[in-house]
């Protein structure tokens, strides 16, 4: 198995393009005498459409498609081999989280993804139709941490490590890790099954992929960065791809991916190699248009299912006769009326309406910034169940102002903290944002909060 050398190439994709119209990117090819091309996607926790506020969205199944498209055309000489390296699925809302997951699977299979490593996500959202899933659309899944329970040494996968013949090119291999849970027992079509340590299930990959005639071995790794950086030093001549976390950093052997697949990393492999470029998946990319109509179509059908669970809920909660510690903008209009003038006027009213137009007014990434008090007792729930709440409203910096209402005033509402934008206008979804400039478009009340 050659060694590998050490990792010398650029974090950071190319820069982006200055205006409409002009070359989409990449604009060029990896320099370096390289042989192939492997390009890594990892920690998209479901998101098989962009992530981020409409300025600032980065992933999406159609801007994957479009990379690889756009990789073919700059580097056409070059085999490109894809993997996924732990992590896709979403585990936060039943019905509606498969649905994301699956559409990230069928970009998968017809990407002809080589591996996919089952990650802790994975095991969260149930080991078993994970397992499904993938043998569904006959996507190889690998992972050398997965043993039977009553059987230590025997994996779980019949095939835990998998292969690929690159085109006048080397001899692969895919091993995968996850982080190991000790004492935990899953549950699968082939008996109850646990997790090893990171450092027994690399040992037992590297023996299979040498038995299986690897020339070289790629890791796909869903590990903490601090374990994947002690497992890489004990394995300098295999390239590892971390994929836990929402951490984009580079070593000797490795590279970690971002989250929510943001981003997809391009390792060129040779006589020069290996040569890294981090493609980060934001408006400069072209996207795919079939693959777009398939990420319209799975968030039209996740919003729709998560629409009727809502329904569902409205239907069978009985009716609370208790006051509610949150009251929405309305209650504040007819005492605060040049506030209340000045705040309609502004987006953080049409905010609940800006997700409807995307399909997402019922995504819970999207309310916890787009209503009122989500998450919170008595606060949004949906726009079925509590409508009043269906905006950035008053309360949203100012704080439950049901104890403020009844009495008509006299109690008073608390101080707006100074971090109080922050919580939603962080570099990730507002670059950029100013607090002062802020403050001056929504300007209301006697003196500034």
């Amino acid at each position: 198995m050659p060694s590998l050398l050490l990792l010398l190439g650029l974090l950071a994709g190319a820069a982006p393009a200055g205006g409409a119209g002009e070359e989409p990117l990449p604009r060029a090819p990896l320099v370096g005498d390289l042989d192939w091309l492997l390009l890594a996607s990892g920690n998209e926790q479901g998101w098989h459409q962009p992530c981020g506020c409409s300025a600032v969205r980065a992933g999406g199944i159609a801007r994957r498609a479009g990379l690889d498209a756009r990789l073919a055309e700059v580097d056409p000489a070059r085999p490109r081999v894809w993997v996924m390296a732990g992590n896709h699925s979403a585990t936060d809302d039943g019905e509606p989280g498969w649905a994301r997951t699956e559409a990230l699977l069928d970009w998968a299979a017809g990407a002809g993804v080589a591996a996919v490593n089952l990650g802790g996500r994975e095991l969260d959202a149930g080991l078993e139709r994970s397992l499904v899933e993938l043998a569904r659309r006959r996507l190889p899944a690998v992972s050398s941490s997965l043993v039977r329970a009553g059987e230590p040494e025997r994996a779980l996968l019949d095939e835990p490590v998998a292969v690929r013949q690159v085109p006048d090119g080397p001899r692969l291999a895919f091993v995968g890790l996850t982080a190991h849970r000790p004492g935990e027992i899953l549950e699968t079509g082939q008996g109850p099954a646990k997790t090893r340590p990171a450092a027994e299930a690399l040992a037992d990959g590297l023996r299979r992929a040498q038995a299986l005639g690897a020339q070289q071995v790629v890791v796909l790794a869903a590990l903490p960065v601090e374990e994947l950086r002690d497992l890489a030093a004990t394995a300098p001549e295999v390239f590892f791809v971390g994929s836990e976390g929402t951490h984009q950093l580079q070593g000797g052997n490795w590279a970690y991916l971002g989250s929510r697949g943001k981003n997809v990393l391009e390792t060129g492999f040779g006589a020069s190699g290996p040569v890294l470029r981090y493609h980060v998946l934001d408006q400069y990319r072209p996207e795919d248009p079939e693959l777009l109509e398939l990420q319209r179509q799975a968030g039209l059908r996740v919003n729709a299912l998560r629409r009727a669970a809502a329904a569902e809920r409205l239907a069978e909660a009985p009716a609370s006769r208790e006051p509610s510690a949150w009251t929405g903008t309305g209650s504040c209009r007819a005492c605060h009326v040049l506030e209340y003038l000045a705040w309609e006027r502004h987006g953080h009213s049409r905010a609940l309406e800006s997700l409807e137009a995307a399909a997402a007014d019922f995504d819970p990434d999207c309310l916890a910034c787009h209503a009122t008090a989500f998450g919170r007792p008595g606060g949004f729930r949906s726009s079925l169940e509590s409508p009043e709440l269906g905006q950035v409203g008053c309360e949203s910096c100012h704080g439950a102002g049901g104890d403020h209402v009844r009495s008509g005033g006299r109690e008073p509402l608390g101080e707006v903290p100074a971090g109080t934008c922050l919580a939603c206008h962080d570099e990730a979804n507002s670059p950029g944002f100013d607090r002062e400039s802020a403050w001056q478009r929504i300007r209301h009340g006697p003196e500034r909060p």
